[in-house]
């Protein structure tokens, strides 16, 4: 994991921003999107959002369009849910209330690996202190398949953590159809379209996998008692399908989709995708 969080040394393959800045976000979050050209995210922030945004952040997938009003106006690209939400909670709530508490932030849109990084600087409170790296990419080998990497270093403190991972904006511009605990089908309002968004998401402190509690849909958690230098890495792979045909329900494929990224695992995942981008 060391390796697949790390940009590329090269500057002039590299996109870079640091610190927060609120006014600036929204531009960031669109020169930070990346996309296969099946799926598209934007570059927001996952882990340390905090309260601060009143609308999720957007998936977006070609040809989910659909018409917003009446008869006669022009259709739209829909937002599908965001599936990268993360949050970690201490005993006392969470750990990142507002974005600007981070003591330092850097994103890194690296384009010669076709990957979103993040780093963070340290994440403190009274309690605990931890480091926080991220990378997020959309498949370009399997389009429909998305991947979101988390590196957490804990520096001081023992207490009881949990890392919480949700989808957003479940009823944003579709119409939820199932809703389960990893899978979602959801249906446009006119245009007869359908998507499933299914997901699998694995945890590991110092290397031993860690059980999940589920929460509901597309909802579930892991707590664990924090110590310096523990290591804590969190995977999540998302697989999507849409369907034009009305009637046809994609949750079968988008399962079967996410079963087959799950048996090839991250590592394999990354270089399939890395090797058609360097295609």
């Amino acid at each position: 994991m060391e390796r697949a969080l790390k940009p590329t040394l090269d500057a002039t393959w590299v996109l870079a921003a640091n610190g927060y800045d609120p006014l600036r976000e929204g531009n960031l979050e669109a020169r930070f999107a990346i996309s296969n050209g099946f799926l598209g995210i934007r570059g927001s922030r996952a882990t340390t959002r905090g309260a601060r945004w009143v609308v999720p952040p957007r998936t977006y997938v070609a040809g989910l369009f659909d018409t917003p009003g009446a008869e006669g106006t022009t259709p739209g690209l829909i937002p599908a849910a965001d599936w990268l939400r993360v949050r970690i909670l201490l005993p006392g709530g969470p750990l990142v209330h507002h974005p600007g508490d981070v003591s330092s932030h850097g994103m890194t849109l690296d384009l010669r690996r076709g990957a979103l990084f993040s780093e963070f600087g340290q994440l403190k409170s009274p309690d605990v202190g931890m480091r926080l790296r991220t990378a997020r990419l959309v498949s370009l080998n399997e389009r429909a398949v998305g991947l979101q990497l988390i590196h957490l270093e804990i520096e001081e403190g023992e207490v009881e953590v949990t890392l919480e991972a949700s989808f957003e904006g479940l009823d944003l511009g579709l119409v939820p159809e199932r809703l389960e605990q990893d899978l979602g089908v959801w249906r446009t309002f006119r245009s007869g379209k359908s998507l499933a968004m299914a997901t699998a998401a694995f945890l590991q402190v110092d290397g031993h996998d860690l059980p999940p509690t589920p929460l509901g849909q597309l909802k579930c958690s892991w707590s664990w008692k924090s110590r310096p230098g523990q290591i804590v890495c969190f995977e999540r792979s998302v697989a999507v399908v849409r369907s034009d045909a009305q009637g046809l329900d994609p949750g079968g494929r988008a399962l079967n989709k996410i079963d087959v990224a799950r048996q090839l695992g991250w590592r394999r995942v990354i270089e399939e995708h890395e090797a058609a981008w360097a295609s």
